[in-house]
């Protein structure tokens, strides 16, 4: 059996290959896309040219009152009709024609850039990691919305693994009293794991509150105080003066509502009828920064080792993020890594694409993610 090749001898074997294939195959087609770039760069600029000039003359017109001077209402209205659809157009098409750009390069060239990692594989806007593995995770609170962007599956050291990119919302409401909560933006990232986890054990930066770890009793309890707290003020005033007794009443009331919430959260169940209580771990830092949860205590400890732990907070720091979690459940490790940077990009329409910088970033994004497995030893029997 073939030994697995050191990370250091894997990383140089893959930056080898890829200024070797980035100058013989990848320049040449982004060459081509350079010209490209630039005759839809102009084309846009033509386009919005016109627009602007739509936009000023007709803003310039409902200033001066000109645009109403007209014999018939109908020429006035779409006059305005006109100059606000411009202005519409002017704001949404450099996205769109840049989005547009980034599709036909990623179609062209991901592939061939992918050929020197061996068995990797893009998926373009693909939830690729499902909603069910999401919620079999327990790392995130519920969501209703979800958007995916690039993704990738593959093995690296004979360990399969899935990437994707994706964000995820909470929506409710409609009209003006719709809300959206944002509960991750950033990388997923599931592996198969080295240890078997019966239940589930989860790690997450205490500065990340939208687990999916018994959290929804809490987020109710606060946002019923916020709620009631602002219908209450008129009534606090409804006689000129600060009336103290109804005051007092209310926080009673709401400190009921409040506590018995935050019971619900702590000990209920949640939908997938599990229990994850918290844990205390044996590093007191490694517990001033995270939180550790699990349905089974002792499998929890046997998980999340101090060298772990160690790895864990080291991984926060390589990707400058405040939030990281990950959990362990059945033969799965999948880490949440929140960013609110673009990840995989291999170039836009707005920046040179014979500058090689850009490609560099790309392959340093997924080779960090590969050295996942060499960093937690999950190619390894032995332990993480």
């Amino acid at each position: 059996m073939n030994k697995p090749m050191s990370v250091n001898d894997t990383m140089a074997k893959y930056r080898r290959n890829f200024y070797t294939l980035y100058h013989s195959t990848i320049y040449p087609i982004l060459s081509q896309f350079e010209k490209k770039r630039k005759d839809m760069l102009v084309t846009l600029c033509l386009i919005c040219a016109i627009l602007l000039t739509i936009v000023v003359s007709t803003g310039i017109g409902m200033f001066t009152g000109k645009i109403f001077e007209q014999s018939f209402a109908f020429l006035a209205i779409a006059e305005v009709v006109i100059g606000a659809g411009a202005l519409i157009c002017l704001i949404w098409l450099p996205f769109h024609f840049n989005n547009k750009f980034i599709d036909e390069l990623k179609t062209t060239c991901m592939g061939k850039i992918l050929g020197l990692f061996g068995n990797v594989t893009w998926h373009n806007k693909t939830a690729l990691i499902s909603d069910t593995e999401m919620n079999k995770s327990y790392l995130f609170q519920h969501y209703n919305r979800r958007a995916s962007y690039d993704a990738f599956s593959g093995s690296y050291n004979n360990v399969n693994f899935e990437i994707c990119e994706t964000d995820m919302y909470y929506e409710s409401g409609s009209g003006k009293n719709r809300t959206v909560i944002q509960i991750f933006k950033g990388v997923v990232i599931k592996f198969k794991s080295n240890k078997d986890a019966n239940g589930v054990t989860v790690i997450a930066s205490k500065k990340d509150v939208h687990t999916g770890v018994n959290n929804a009793g809490i987020f109710a309890g606060l946002a019923g105080f916020g709620l009631s707290s602002l219908q209450i003020l008129p009534d606090l005033f409804k006689h000129g003066k600060f009336d103290t007794g109804l005051f007092i009443f209310y926080l009673v009331l709401l400190a009921v509502v409040f506590t018995i919430a935050f019971v619900i959260g702590k000990f209920g169940k949640n939908k997938n009828k599990m229990v994850l209580t918290e844990m205390k771990l044996e590093d007191p830092e490694f517990n001033k920064k995270y939180r550790a949860y699990s349905n089974d205590q002792i499998q929890g400890r046997y998980l999340i080792t101090t060298a772990f732990m160690e790895r864990f907070q080291n991984l926060q720091t390589t990707f400058g993020t405040q939030k990281a979690k990950c959990s362990f459940y059945g033969n799965t490790l999948m880490f949440a890594i929140s960013t609110n940077k673009n990840l995989f990009e291999i170039g836009n329409l707005y920046k040179r694409l014979d500058d090689p910088r850009q490609m560099e970033n790309f392959f340093n994004e997924l080779t960090s993610i590969f050295l996942f497995v060499d960093y937690f030893k999950l190619n390894e029997k032995t332990g993480l």
